[in-house]
C-alpha cells in the first residue's frame, strides 16, 4: 500500500493490479461482527484503477518515493508510481526469489527459495554483497541456527539488522541476522500447527519433541532452543509408513514419546477415532 493506492501481484495472470482504497479508507470502521465478516460493503470496495503486465510478478516494495520494487519470474524491477512504467534492475541473477526486503542505501535483499534457501544482498546495480545461510534445506541431524529454510519473508530494520521468516514446519521461525557477520543474533519459534501437539522425554522435562524436532528448555529462563531435526517425512531417505493415508503428513512423524527399559521410543500421531496403522520409532541420540 503506498498512500491511497494498494498493489496486488497475481502471478499466474502476469499482472500487478492498482486498487484505488481511498473510499474504504476514509470508511468509519464497522468493527466485527459474525454478519458482517464474509461480506463485503460498497463503502469498503476498493476501485481497480489499473492493470500492470509483469511476467510472473511477486513481491512488491516501495522503494524510495517515486518507485516500487518487484519480483518478476528471475528478475527484479522497479515500477514508477507516476507513470507505472516497468524497468528492470537485475536480471537474469536469481534462482526462486520468495523474499524481498530493501535498506534505506537501496540495497535489495532477496529471499531465495529451493534449491537455495539462502537470503542474498544485492547493491541496486546488481553487484551481490552478502549471503545469509547456508545452502540446501535443513535434513535430519544438528540443528544449525545459522542456516535457513524458504526465507519467504524479508525486512531491514533502521538498524541494519535483517529479519527473515520462514515458510516451513522445520522449523517455523522468525530470525534476526547481522549482515556485518552474516549470523543469525536471534530467534523465536513457532506458533505450533493448530491445536498444539508436542511432547516431553518422561526422564527429562527439559527435552521437547514437536513434528520431528528436538528442542531444549532452560529451567531457569524456559528459553527453548531447537537442538536436533529427528524426523523429516519429505525426506526419500527415511521410511515412511504413513504416506497418503488420512492422516497425511501431520500423522507421518513420531510424536508421543515414552520410555521402555531405559530407551526412548514414540508412537505415530493418533487421532481420538484412531488409525489402522500405529508406527514405533526408536530414538538412540
Amino acid at each position: 500500500v503506498v498512500g491511497d493506492r494498494a498493489f496486488a501481484a497475481f502471478a499466474k495472470t502476469n499482472t500487478i493490479m492498482v486498487f484505488d482504497i481511498s473510499v474504504g479508507i476514509r470508511a468509519k470502521p464497522r468493527g466485527f461482527s459474525w454478519d458482517s465478516a464474509y461480506k463485503q460493503f460498497d463503502e469498503l470496495k476498493p476501485v481497480l484503477i489499473k492493470e500492470i503486465s509483469l511476467p510472473a510478478p511477486g513481491r512488491i516494495r516501495q522503494y524510495g518515493p517515486d518507485r516500487l520494487v518487484a519480483v518478476s519470474g528471475r528478475d527484479i524491477v522497479t515500477i514508477d508510481l507516476k507513470t507505472y512504467e516497468v524497468k528492470t534492475l537485475i536480471k537474469d541473477k536469481l534462482v526462486n526469489p520468495l523474499g524481498l526486503g530493501t535498506d534505506a542505501k537501496g540495497n535489495l535483499y532477496i529471499g531465495e527459495g529451493a534449491p537455495l534457501h539462502q537470503v542474498f544482498g544485492y547493491t541496486p546495480d546488481g553487484r551481490r554483497f552478502l549471503t545469509l545461510g547456508k545452502p540446501g534445506r535443513r535434513e535430519p541431524g544438528a540443528f544449525d541456527n545459522d542456516n535457513l529454510e524458504e526465507p519467504f519473508g524479508v525486512e531491514v530494520a533502521s538498524d541494519g539488522r535483517v529479519w527473515v521468516t520462514e515458510h516451513t514446519d522445520w522449523t517455523r521461525r522468525v530470525s534476526i541476522w547481522d549482515p556485518q557477520t552474516a549470523k543469525c543474533v536471534k530467534a523465536v519459534y513457532g506458533p505450533t500447527q493448530y491445536g498444539g501437539d508436542g511432547c516431553l522425554d518422561p526422564a527429562d522435562e527439559t527435552r521437547v519433541f514437536y513434528k520431528g524436532m528436538e528442542f531444549r528448555r532452560d529451567p531457569v529462563t524456559g528459553t527453548v532452543t531447537p537442538l536436533n531435526m529427528t524426523y523429516r517425512a519429505d525426506n526419500t531417505n527415511i521410511a515412511s509408513f504413513i504416506q497418503g493415508s488420512a492422516l497425511g503428513e501431520d500423522g507421518n512423524y513420531p510424536s508421543y514419546a515414552f520410555r521402555a527399559k531405559g530407551d526412548l521410543w514414540f508412537t505415530s500421531f493418533m487421532p481420538p477415532h484412531g488409525h489402522p496403522v500405529l508406527v514405533l520409532w526408536l530414538y538412540k541420540k
